[in-house]
C-alpha cells in the first residue's frame, strides 16, 4: 500500500445504495485504499473483501484491529459511515474510543441526539464531516437554492423529491437539506419547513403560510434520486433540478469527501460545502 493513499474503514460496507458502491470505488481508487470494514455482528472476521488488498470485514473495530492483515493507524485513517441514522451513534462512539479522529458520515434521518453527539465530538478533537448527499450536483443545488431564496423572498417555494421504492426515510436527507437552505436564505427558522406526510406516494400538506417551504416525497421504481426546488410567483417560476443517474456518483463524491477530510488538521464539524469551497 502506497503511503500517499488515504486509508479508509467503511462502517456498513454491505449496504446496497451506499456501502457497496463506496467499497467498489475504494478498491478501484488510485489515491484511497480500503483497509477494512465494520458491520453489525459483534464478532471476528465476517468476510474478506474481494480485491481489497487483504482487507476484511469484522464485527467491531476491536476485531478488525486484531484480525486484519492490513495495518490500521487510527490517526491517519478515515472512518466512513454508510449506516442508517438510527444505527450511527454506536459505531461512531466505538471509533472515537478506538482512537480514530476523522469521520465522514453518509447517514440520513439522523436523530437529534446523535447530531448533538457528532457536534460534541467535533468540539473535542474530532474531524466530523456530514453529508446527506455526496452527489456534487446535489450539493451545488443546495447552495444555489439558498441564493435563489434570498433573492426571491416573496415567492412561494417548495421541494419535491423522488427515490427508489426501497428508500426508507421520508423525506430524503437532501430534500430536508434543500428546504432548510431555502428557509435560511429567506432569513427564516428551519421549523418553517413543512414535511409532507410519509407514504409510498407522498402527500401534499395543507399550506398554512405563504412562507412555509413544503417538501413532497415519492417512492417510485428504481430512481436513484431526483430533487426539484420551485420558486413561484403569480407571474412566473424558477426551478432548480438535480438528477442522479447512478449510485456511482454518490461513491465518487464520498471519495472526494474522504480525501478532503484526511487533510484537515483542525477538528471541527464540516459539510460538503466546505469540501467544494462553496461559501
Amino acid at each position: 500500500m502506497a503511503s500517499s493513499k488515504v486509508p479508509v474503514i467503511v462502517v456498513g460496507p454491505n449496504g446496497k445504495k451506499l456501502g457497496r458502491p463506496v467499497v467498489s470505488a475504494l478498491v478501484e481508487s488510485d489515491d484511497c485504499v480500503l483497509v477494512g470494514g465494520v458491520t453489525r455482528p459483534n464478532q471476528g472476521v465476517v468476510e474478506r473483501i474481494t480485491g481489497g488488498h487483504g482487507a476484511v470485514i469484522a464485527g467491531s473495530f476491536a476485531a478488525l484491529a486484531r484480525e486484519s492483515p492490513v495495518e490500521t493507524l487510527p490517526d491517519s485513517t478515515v472512518v466512513f459511515y454508510a449506516v442508517k441514522g438510527d444505527d450511527l451513534i454506536a459505531p461512531l462512539k466505538d471509533a472515537v474510543a478506538a482512537g480514530f479522529r476523522t469521520h465522514v458520515i453518509g447517514s440520513t434521518a439522523i436523530p437529534d441526539i446523535t447530531h448533538e453527539a457528532m457536534r460534541n465530538f467535533a468540539d473535542n478533537g474530532q474531524v466530523v464531516l456530514e453529508a446527506p448527499n455526496f452527489s456534487e450536483e446535489a450539493v451545488v443545488g443546495d447552495w444555489v437554492v439558498e441564493k435563489v431564496a434570498a433573492a426571491l423572498r416573496n415567492h412561494d417555494a417548495g421541494v419535491q423529491e423522488v427515490h427508489h421504492g426501497e428508500k426508507a426515510d421520508v423525506p430524503s436527507g437532501t430534500a430536508r437539506m434543500w428546504g432548510e437552505s431555502i428557509a435560511r436564505g429567506r432569513g427564516q427558522r428551519s421549523d418553517t419547513v413543512f414535511l409532507g406526510a410519509p407514504g409510498a406516494g407522498g402527500q401534499f400538506g395543507r399550506r398554512s403560510d405563504v412562507h412555509d417551504v413544503h417538501i413532497v416525497s415519492r417512492r417510485l421504481g428504481g430512481v436513484p434520486g431526483e430533487h426539484e426546488a420551485m420558486f413561484a410567483s403569480q407571474y412566473g417560476a424558477l426551478i432548480v433540478t438535480q438528477r442522479a443517474y447512478s449510485s456511482k456518483g454518490f461513491a465518487q463524491g464520498a471519495l472526494r469527501a474522504m480525501r478532503w477530510a484526511a487533510g484537515q488538521e483542525k477538528p471541527s464539524f464540516y459539510t460538503m460545502r466546505d469540501v467544494m469551497g462553496l461559501l
